[in-house]
């Protein structure tokens, strides 16, 4: 079961890697689909599926360490990035330099998170104030048209007997 569960861990990191790549494309508008703490929510099923869940919560596991590996500062592989620096150039980034680029690791970050919880607000209320608008929209507008066809309908009737 190891070896089968280290070939699983290794096609789903495969797969997060793409994933990644395509959420910055675009044409792609994959961006739109990111979300925060209620998309990781409604990713769980609404019954009780022991596999299921373990399997869902070794999937989140694996894209926060996917994603701690990212070369941002403030994160783990923001601090790989920097300690490969000093090991090519032979030197220490100053530690104002540093500094900056934490605060600099933060600010995406936060945005990031601002960014993907507020997908879900938007999903959440705006999408579907949306979503329930077109519907009215739309049932207006098939009863328009059924009473439409119900008036070309009298009105030929009436006209066959006139």
């Amino acid at each position: 079961s190891i070896p089968a569960g280290l070939r699983l861990t290794g096609e789903e990191i495969s797969g997060y890697w793409k994933q990644i790549k395509t959420i910055v494309v675009p044409e792609s508008k994959l961006y739109e689909e990111l979300g925060g703490f209620l998309s990781i929510g409604n990713v769980f099923p609404d019954e009780w599926d022991w596999e299921r869940f373990w399997r869902t919560t070794a999937l989140l596991s694996v894209i926060l360490a996917v994603m701690n590996i990212l070369p941002i500062p403030a994160l783990d592989g923001g601090h790989v990035l920097f300690l490969l620096w000093e090991v090519i150039t032979r030197r220490k980034p100053s530690d104002k330099f540093l500094e900056y680029a934490q605060m600099f690791g933060l600010i995406v970050l936060f945005a990031l998170l601002l960014y993907a919880n507020g997908n879900d607000i938007y999903r959440l209320f705006i999408k579907k104030l949306k979503t329930s608008a077109k519907k009215v929209a739309l049932s207006w507008h098939k009863m328009a048209s059924s009473n439409v066809y119900i008036i070309n309908t009298l009105n030929n009737k009436h006209s066959n007997f006139v």
